[in-house]
């Protein structure tokens, strides 16, 4: 249910990139969550929305926080 809400929310973003601040902070918090699809679900709309929106604001706080996950030695591999 939460990678289907978060999947719902990143659909929404992706084709509304104004309305991406608004849901940062949520999607930010789904990189933390403890189910590796929901964390795998979030990194591929931050993808998705720093590819197709260069200028996205929260890039740098996006981006510091996927490096975090990716170098803490209790993450999955999958998600790396």
């Amino acid at each position: 249910v939460r990678e289907a809400s978060v999947s719902l929310v990143g659909s929404f973003v992706l084709q509304s990139p104004s309305a991406a601040s608004g849901f940062h902070p949520l999607l930010l918090e789904k990189l933390h969550d403890e189910g590796v699809s929901v964390r795998k679900r979030a990194v591929k709309i931050f993808r998705d929305l720093m590819l197709t929106t260069p200028d996205y604001p929260g890039r740098a706080a996006a981006c510091s926080v996927m490096l975090q996950r990716a170098a803490d030695p209790k993450e999955d591999d999958g998600v790396r």
